[in-house]
């Protein structure tokens, strides 16, 4: 999974409810880590929004949120961010496939 690319260099990862991250390609050092503190660049807590739309009786959706895209820095400028919204549950079970 750590290996799939789509549309060039967007990538897949993987957080379970809790927010915790299972799999990140990109930020590995995240990988195992607590995410219910990490905000956006704009102060959102992006990794627990995904949780919560993660257990709606959907268990998918879109958030909205900042992460800059691979190869810009931690603080780039607007257009060294990306906005990313879709959430979806795989086989209702505790992991989230984020892309």
């Amino acid at each position: 999974m750590a290996k799939l690319r789509y549309s060039g260099n967007e990538y897949f990862w993987i957080n379970d409810l809790h927010p915790t991250m299972l799999m990140h390609p990109i930020k590995p050092e995240l990988n195992g880590k607590d995410l219910s503190g990490f905000k956006d660049p704009n102060g959102f807590h992006l990794f627990v929004a995904f949780a919560e739309k993660g257990k709606t009786a959907e268990g998918e959706g879109f958030v909205p949120y900042l992460w800059p895209k691979p190869g810009s820095p931690e603080s780039g400028t607007q257009d060294q961010l990306r906005s990313q919204f879709q959430t979806v549950a795989m086989d209702r079970g505790q992991w989230r496939l984020r892309r």
